[in-house]
């Protein structure tokens, strides 16, 4: 999918990662609050046909029921839309900043929530049947590393979906996205296309799929069980 994003609509949400990537920020209430209302206001106007299609795809591979890590949280706001996809027992969602967490106990009531890292997530091996992130790869200094754990607690026959920004290193926050850089990003992703067209197949819990949306501003990965993270399933920044 590679319609045109609407740049005016991204440019807050592009920022606000950039600020995340670039630096350790002792999130507060009131910070986490803001991030909320931006997160989905860049769900609503760009994301959601990508978000959707992710979780259509990654939920269609697993029986419902079992257990749904949501790695990188945040504030919760994604539990309803992998209950309604995932249809699981129980959802846990793990996050590094307590007032992130704090506000996702607000949020829902129907989910767990513990302080983690997702280079060191605190779970056993083989403790989930599925394990989503959304807009959290971009913003690490290993995603690759931050993939391998959530690949390490996913149960063979599970799934991993994950979505980033293709977010280029020279964005700074207080940079305005300019049409030049997604003319870049188009071109820089489409490798990624071409490698992720058609599914995968290596057995029957082995799968990967990787789809570009808006014109690679949006990436969105679904794997099995399967195999090494390569280069072509991380943001451009960190390949």
């Amino acid at each position: 999918m590679t319609n045109e994003p609407n740049l005016y609509d991204a440019n807050q949400f592009l920022q606000l990662l950039a600020l995340l990537r670039d630096h350790e920020l002792e999130v507060s209430g009131m910070v986490a609050t803001a991030y909320e209302s931006v997160a989905r206001d860049w769900d609503r106007k760009v994301a959601r046909p990508a978000l959707d299609q992710m979780l259509e795809d990654a939920s269609a591979r697993i029986p419902k029921g079992g257990r749904v890590l949501d790695a990188g949280c945040g504030t919760g706001h994604r539990i309803p839309e992998i209950r309604s996809a995932f249809q699981p027992d129980s959802i846990t969602g793990v996050d590094t900043s307590t007032a992130m967490l704090d506000r996702a106990r607000e949020n829902t009531s129907s989910a767990f929530f513990t302080n983690g890292d997702l280079l060191n997530l605190p779970f056993e091996s083989e403790t989930f049947d599925a394990v989503v992130a959304t807009w959290v790869m971009e913003t690490l200094p290993d995603p690759k590393r931050a993939i391998e754990e959530c690949l390490r607690v996913l149960k063979t026959g599970g799934i991993l979906a994950y979505s980033y920004v293709n977010l280029p290193a020279h964005f700074k926050p207080g940079d305005h996205f300019h049409p030049s850089a997604l003319h870049v990003i188009d071109e820089a992703t489409r490798e990624q296309e071409q490698l992720g067209a058609n599914r995968i197949e290596f057995d029957d819990s082995a799968f990967a799929l990787i789809k570009r949306h808006q014109r690679g501003l949006i990436t969105t990965v679904v794997l099995g069980k399967c195999c090494n993270v390569e280069p072509h399933m991380l943001p451009i920044n960190h390949r």
